[in-house]
């Protein structure tokens, strides 16, 4: 049975009985075959059609299915989705169907079932595929996309989900980063479009506005704490006030790590001046949280360079050896990544 006919049976009202027949055939597969078999049910739902709300509810509800009966755990699904998302921009099906674009917009942001798999860093992955591509159009989808999630993220849903992640059941830190991407154009010689996102206003770009700050030696720090008041600044306040949230104190985090991470006497310089931020009450109930957004953009980042998460890590005072045991275990469990895990062992002996 190939994927277009298991689509066929999936949606058909009996399918979503107590055992759906296809389980019952896929017992008898290999978990590679299973796991093939899944990415190209994905990669037919995904291709645009004027039924996107019907192919993410069936989508979901599969998905829900797959991993309540133990064939796939929650962060493999999510895994998959993203690489077919890779998978169509290398196939040039974003050239041959502009409109692909749109749909995945709705794909990701309509509806309500199993909304634990269409999380906005799927347009993060999105973006990094046709950025690596140098896709033509990179540019134009980039711009959408950043309007669409700017939309998405005045939501409190979708900031309450970019603040959530949990060691049990194994869920990761997932919110849309949009300065690696766009540190990727740079790279390419393109620092106007860099210098254009930054002058945006909103939460999908943030990070980015934050980090030209960094680079103008302009530290954008709100005033919620009044222990800064206290720090001498060699360094001018540029940035106005902006939403000062738990999501916000996020992307300071992530901007920060961004900008200091290839050089350790720039770093030295800026986590003291940060220093009572970061042991305020404010940071401090998040420090959990703000751990793991260090970690997962430095993946963002393509791990580069390597040294630059544990010596970040290493600067940050008022951090005890069970937040870092705790970190430790969400980069082996959740994020499965062993080599990341065996590196911050130093942190926590």
């Amino acid at each position: 049975m190939d994927a277009n006919m298991f689509i066929k049976v999936a949606i058909a009202p009996a399918a979503f009985g107590d055992e759906p027949q296809y389980f019952s055939t896929l017992r008898t597969l290999s978990h590679a075959a299973v796991e093939g078999f899944y990415e190209n049910m994905v990669y037919e739902f995904m291709k645009p059609n004027n039924q996107y709300d019907q192919g993410r509810r069936m989508l979901g509800k599969l998905s829900t299915q797959f991993v309540e009966r133990g064939i796939f755990t929650r962060e493999k699904v999510i895994e998959m989705f993203n690489r077919q998302i890779v998978k169509f921009v290398e196939d040039d099906y974003v050239g041959d169907s502009p409109r692909c674009v749109e749909y995945l917009i709705h794909f990701v942001t309509s509806g309500r079932e199993a909304d634990w798999i269409f999380g906005l860093d799927s347009f993060t992955t999105f973006l990094s595929a046709l950025v690596g591509q140098e896709h033509s159009k990179s540019k134009d989808y980039l711009k959408h996309l950043v309007e669409a999630v700017s939309a998405q993220l005045k939501t409190e849903k979708h900031l309450k989900d970019a603040m959530s992640w949990s060691v049990e059941p194994r869920r990761r830190l997932r919110r849309f980063r949009l300065l690696p991407v766009l540190l990727r154009c740079t790279h390419d010689g393109d620092d106007d479009f860099l210098d254009e996102f930054s002058k945006c206003d909103g939460p999908a770009t943030r990070d980015v506005t934050l980090f030209a700050g960094f680079s103008r030696a302009e530290i954008c720090i709100p005033l919620w704490e009044k222990q800064l008041k206290e720090v001498t600044f060699d360094i001018k306040i540029a940035l106005p006030m902006a939403r000062v949230d738990d999501y916000w104190r996020l992307q300071v985090v992530s901007s920060l790590f961004t900008f200091v991470r290839f050089d350790k006497n720039v770093l030295e310089k800026f986590v003291v001046i940060f220093e009572k931020a970061f042991r305020s009450q404010d940071f401090k109930k998040i420090m959990p949280t703000v751990l793991i957004e260090i970690y997962e953009t430095w993946v963002d980042l393509g791990r580069t360079p390597k040294s630059s998460l544990v010596d970040f890590y290493s600067k940050l005072t008022g951090c005890t050896k069970t937040l870092f045991f705790d970190l430790q275990r969400y980069v082996r469990e959740v994020a499965g990544d062993e080599e990341a895990a065996t590196m911050l062992k130093k942190l926590v002996s």
